[in-house]
């Protein structure tokens, strides 16, 4: 109980110093538009027109990954006024969702000024945030951070089913971003906790390797799920999985910090495959209950996306592998929809090959090094023992 206690009066001391300022609640909410508008993707297709379906979902994802990139590349130069004309872009793209485009006219106004409007801001604001953690607090505070985020996500899909109703959502807010950003310093530069060990590129290839594995085994898991059980399952799982997601983002946050993030990624990448070797041993009968890989979801998004970049990157270079990192996720949600138009094997053979590619990656996590610097967990645990020393030393008292 002491233990829980003290957890949750350095969560609170943590969130008080960080979570007051504009830049979180701002990223929050930017976010919040580009996995709207890429989940709900569905209705852009229906404006523009069925049978242009493939060649929209290219447009759309590639002018979305070249914003990430373009802008990671220019985050430097972005001030207020710059992500003012960012979150405009967005409200002209909110509007024109409402007058329904359609047609080749349609395509080409929604993936250029979608993929502009969504994307190209969002790699700096991120990092901003990470920047403003450090390797004590970095896995809980971006665990509060994304979970906040993923529920006004998962609100903002429930009541989002018409191009109207999306145009207003995006719409709203960016008006409301316009409003943050005006009250922001994107030009200040932040105490920036300097990395204490310097990684070589192959460490850092080898983690964007193990992030493409997973994003590659949750496209083909996906597709393959969505052809073999019902609309309703379907959904079903996905809410279901989301919601364990959000718990153990937080949970795996704290985990994170207090235990280092190794471990976790050990038993999320074996995990995953010892779930999917039993859906391939059980014929697909254990398929419905894929919506646990949500503990793995959860973990492995917090690291990838937040984690990683302030434990093994220099500070000037993050917003680049950040951008990369983003971009990886987009490519991942384009195959999810390739593979459930093209895939067509069975159960017995797609799912043996997602348990290779996750033993792969399984391997490669036992060979890289523990992001959390060895003093801080050995500074943890030194607390650990000084306060048992103290509750053993009370009781003889």
């Amino acid at each position: 109980m002491a233990y829980i206690k003290k957890v949750g009066l350095s969560l609170k001391e943590n969130w008080m110093a960080i979570g007051r300022s504009p830049i979180f609640y701002y990223t929050m909410l930017s976010i919040v538009t580009i996995y709207v508008a890429t989940i709900r993707y569905i209705i852009l297709v229906d404006l523009v027109g069925q049978d242009l379906e493939p060649y929209f979902i290219g447009s759309f994802f590639i002018c979305m990954i070249l914003s990430l990139l373009i802008g990671a590349f220019v985050n430097r130069r972005l001030n207020v006024k710059g992500h003012l004309i960012w979150n405009l872009s967005g409200l002209i793209f909110g509007i024109t969702l409402m007058l329904s485009v359609s047609g080749l006219n349609g395509l080409l106004l929604y993936s250029i000024l979608g993929g502009f409007s969504l994307g190209f801001c969002i790699p700096g604001i991120i990092t901003h945030v990470i920047n403003m953690t450090n390797y004590e607090n970095r896995g809980s505070i971006s665990g509060i951070f994304l979970m906040i985020t993923y529920v006004l996500i998962i609100i903002g899909t429930l009541f989002i089913n018409t191009a109207i109703q999306l145009g207003i959502f995006l719409s709203l807010v960016k008006i409301v971003n316009i409003f943050i950003a005006s009250k922001i310093d994107f030009m200040k530069s932040l105490p920036i906790e300097s990395p204490f060990i310097k990684y070589g590129t192959t460490v850092k290839v080898s983690f964007a390797l193990i992030w493409i594995i997973f994003l590659l085994v949750n496209a083909i898991a996906t597709a393959s799920i969505s052809k073999h059980v019902s609309a309703y399952d379907i959904e079903l799982i996905q809410t279901v999985s989301f919601v364990i997601g959000l718990i153990s983002m937080f949970v795996g946050g704290l985990i994170m910090d207090y235990k280092g993030r190794k471990k976790l990624l050990v038993f999320c990448y074996a995990y995953l495959g010892l779930e999917y070797a039993m859906v391939s041993l059980s014929g697909g009968e254990l398929m419905r209950y894929t919506f646990l890989d949500g503990i793995a979801w959860g973990i492995l998004t917090l690291y990838f996306l937040m984690v990683l970049a302030g434990d093994i990157i220099f500070p000037k270079m993050r917003v680049v592998f950040v951008s990369v990192i983003l971009a990886l996720s987009i490519i991942g949600q384009y195959l999810t929809q390739i593979f459930y138009m093209e895939i067509g094997v069975q159960i017995d053979q797609i799912f043996p090959l997602t348990v290779l590619f996750l033993f792969i990656a399984a391997v490669m996590v036992l060979l890289l090094p523990e992001t959390l610097p060895d003093k801080f967990l050995r500074k943890k645990e030194l607390q650990d023992y000084i306060q048992k020393a103290k509750k053993i030393k009370e009781k003889r008292l």
